[in-house]
This record gives structure tokens, C-alpha cells and sequence, in this order.
């Protein structure tokens, strides 16, 4: 987390699950379009000037990301790298809130708790890079690093304050992949 409400933050870790399906529309040129039924976000020991004691949030999205790659092979056909950008819709599906010194998550933000309810849905702008082994057929496997940038106040009580809190997450993914349609070309 980022922000006018953040004085400081500890980043941490956070379970992503994507569905790809990738259209490749010239030799270099490829869309990509997904489903992420689970992507948490959140930041632990947030000190805020608006309290004393720091707490934790993690929060749950269910997004739909959109990117435009550039593609490039090297070793032959045998590896390939992309870079890319898009952008993805983040629906939110949840948001827990703790004291840093409680072990667990057990309560859900509200009006009442610290940070206030989870201001809504998200639009993150995301770009990286990738790297692919291609194998005969045009299955293979990869590893892809993804900088996310939050559009939108994350929570109620910042922005009622003035003050701002965006999600702010990289992502590192590995990456399993099959042809619909055959070869890649």
C-alpha cells in the first residue's frame, strides 16, 4: 500500500490464480485476455497518521486482466521473451483488518474498524516482462514479472480524511501453457 494514509508499510505476500488465453495476431504481436478468481493484495504493519498503533490489511479482488505483448524469440525457436502493458479490473471480494500484534485475521473492515470499509473496486495499470521455454507443438512453460499500479483509493476512511491508500503489487508468475489452435507461429 501506497499513499498520504501510509507513513509506512511492510510489504507481503499474497496468492494470484490466472486463466490466460492469448491471441497471437502477428509474428511479434500478441492480446491477452484472463480471468483471476483469487488475487489477495494488502500490506502489514501500515502506521497511519490518523493512528497510534500500526494494523494489517489484506484485501481480495477477482480481476480481469488486458495486456498487449511484444514478442521476440532467441536460442531459435526455443526460448522467447515479452514485454508488455495493459490494464485490469479489480472487483473486491473482501477485506480483513488486524492489529499488527494479533496473529491472525479475524475481523472484516467496517465503518467501525481501522482504514473503514474497503472503498470498492480497483483499476489497476500493469506492465512487465516474461520469459518462455517453447517446446515441439507449442506448449511450454514460463516466468513472468508484473508491476501493478492501484487507480483507486483502497479505503473509506482515507478518502472521508482526505488522504489516500492504493494497492501498489508485484507479481511474479509462473506460467503453464498449451496451443488451442496449434504451432505458434
Amino acid at each position: 500500500m501506497s499513499g498520504s494514509y501510509v507513513d509506512s508499510s511492510i510489504d507481503t505476500w499474497g496468492v494470484v490464480f490466472v486463466f490466460y488465453v492469448e491471441w497471437h495476431f502477428s509474428e511479434h504481436f500478441s492480446l491477452e485476455g484472463g480471468i483471476s478468481p483469487i488475487a489477495q493484495k494488502g500490506a502489514f504493519h501500515v502506521e497511519s497518521p490518523l493512528y497510534e498503533e500500526a494494523y494489517d490489511y489484506r484485501f481480495a479482488y477477482l480481476e480481469i486482466p488486458i495486456a498487449i505483448n511484444y514478442r521476440n524469440a532467441f536460442f531459435g525457436d526455443l526460448w522467447g521473451y515479452r514485454i508488455f502493458a495493459g490494464g485490469a479490473p479489480a472487483f473486491a471480494s473482501g477485506c480483513d483488518v488486524k492489529p499488527s500484534s494479533q496473529f491472525s485475521f479475524d475481523t472484516e473492515c467496517s465503518a467501525e474498524t481501522p482504514g473503514g470499509e474497503l472503498a470498492g473496486n480497483d483499476f489497476l495499470i500493469q506492465f512487465g516482462f516474461g520469459v518462455d521455454r517453447l517446446f515441439e507443438g507449442g506448449s511450454g512453460v514460463g516466468f513472468d514479472a508484473r508491476y501493478s499500479i492501484g487507480t483507486s483509493n483502497l479505503l473509506s476512511e482515507a478518502e472521508a480524511n482526505g488522504l489516500t491508500a492504493k494497492n501498489g503489487v508485484l507479481d511474479l508468475r509462473v506460467r503453464f501453457f498449451l496451443p488451442i489452435t496449434g504451432p505458434r507461429k
